[in-house]
């Protein structure tokens, strides 16, 4: 993106955005939007999106590593954050002031010793600029502290725990996605509303228990009552028809579950085809209704309602510019993560823009960030970061999935401002206790 390019760059949007054919097979992730190098890197995965042509008498690119998982629990996770990379870049014509982009994919998925490994071997010559994705909350915490070491900037696009960014003050990381608190806070109030007896049903492990735990406590001093709360193993492919089953026994008025993925899919599916449809309503946070949900399993999920923070058919302009564009692109609207991806990298490249695509430290990075306009440009609105660098969040959508001969699409009901996100990192704790 060209300097002061936020001030032209709708105009330039809207110009017509070269199609991207439709790949076949749409859960897979490396076939379709990748194109790797020979070098491996000892094992990682690199690669470019829509490889940029670099002129090599021209000026030297300006070298993002997007760190993201090949496989695993969070790989379509990843998939769409790549996706919306690749959209931002074909908009900005793959550069940032005259510099073009080279953006190079690092696998996340082989644990954190062989992340960081991988991270260092990107800061060989000719080095990276800057960090960005990451969807993990472990992965974001060790990148944290490495990208701290090197002094270059982290901008993650999902990693959306809590703790991320408030375990310990980091000048030199900024959160593009947003706090999951609040989000939480505000579900379980909201959903108190429309049903007064839950039965919760969420992942059993540290982070699982803590989310929903947001989720029940807001929920009850709502006035709601919790039935039951069932907890299920992770990584296993449960029969969840039978659980979804137990669960109806209480006569609870809805089931609140908290998955993604292939349980997500799972869950919605045995949730029609077991009859617990006909017997109590199913909600949860939008990634139990992403992209597997809405286009493999439509007519089970048709009159499903739940919150979500991103509406694909929200009529602004940034937001058509991108949903018509990702359309194009990939056959399909565009999901959380695909938003969380194309504004992670809005962020990185209009930043770097304003700095003439010049890096002189993350701290420097960040601060700059802070005083980009990205007035009109992000798709979910209002876009800006709170003390601790995290973007915040203003607003949820309360959504009813409609399934029909023109496929499936969200129905929005209400628009319910979101609870401020007032967290602090460690650092400033400190200070505000003196």
């Amino acid at each position: 993106m060209r300097r002061h390019a936020q001030y032209i760059l709708i105009a330039a949007l809207i110009a017509a955005v070269p199609v991207i054919p439709v790949r076949a097979n749409p859960v897979e992730f490396l076939d379709r939007i990748v194109t790797f190098t020979a070098d491996t890197l000892n094992g990682s995965f690199s690669g470019s999106l829509r490889k940029t042509r670099i002129d090599p008498n021209g000026p030297a690119p300006f070298r993002v590593a997007l760190m993201l998982p090949k496989s695993g629990g969070l790989r379509e996770a990843a998939e769409r954050v790549a996706r919306g990379w690749e959209i931002a870049l074909t908009m900005s014509d793959h550069h940032v002031a005259e510099y073009p982009v080279s953006l190079i994919l690092v696998d996340t998925s082989q644990g954190i010793e062989k992340t960081l490994n991988h991270a260092a071997a990107m800061l060989e010559k000719p080095g990276i600029d800057v960090f960005a994705g990451v969807v993990g909350a472990n992965t974001a915490g060790a990148m944290a502290r490495f990208s701290g070491q090197h002094d270059k900037p982290l901008i993650l696009a999902g990693a959306i725990g809590s703790g991320v960014m408030s375990r310990a003050c980091y000048p030199h990381v900024a959160r593009t996605s947003f706090n999951i608190d609040p989000y939480q806070t505000t579900s379980g109030r909201f959903i108190a509303t429309q049903y007064k007896t839950l039965v919760s049903i969420g992942p059993d492990t540290k982070g699982g228990h803590r989310i929903v735990r947001r989720f029940v406590k807001a929920y009850r001093q709502a006035g709601g009552r919790i039935i039951e709360q069932a907890w299920a193993t992770t990584g296993s492919k449960h029969d969840w028809s039978a659980l979804l089953a137990r669960s109806v026994q209480g006569g609870p008025q809805a089931i609140y579950t908290f998955y993604q993925g292939r349980n997500a899919e799972r869950i919605v599916h045995q949730y029609s085809r077991s009859g617990t449809k006909r017997h109590t309503d199913l909600t949860g946070p939008e990634w139990l209704f992403g992209p597997r949900v809405m286009n493999r399993r439509g007519k089970h999920a048709a009159g499903i309602r739940f919150l979500t923070s991103y509406l694909p058919e929200r009529e602004t302009p940034a937001n058509r510019i991108f949903v018509d564009a990702y359309r194009k692109a990939y056959g399909e609207a565009p999901d959380s993560y695909a938003y969380m991806g194309y504004e992670n990298a809005m962020a990185v490249l209009l930043t770097a823009a304003d700095l003439n695509g010049q890096v002189h430290g993350g701290a420097d990075f960040i601060a700059a960030m802070k005083k980009v306009s990205f007035a009109g440009l992000m798709p979910r609105g209002d876009f800006s970061l709170n003390q601790t660098n995290s973007a915040f969040l203003k607003r949820l959508y309360w959504v009813e999935i409609v399934h029909g001969e023109d496929g499936t699409r969200l129905r929005r009901l209400a628009t319910i401002p979101i609870d401020p996100d007032n967290s602090t990192c460690k650092e400033q704790t400190a200070r505000n206790a003196h």
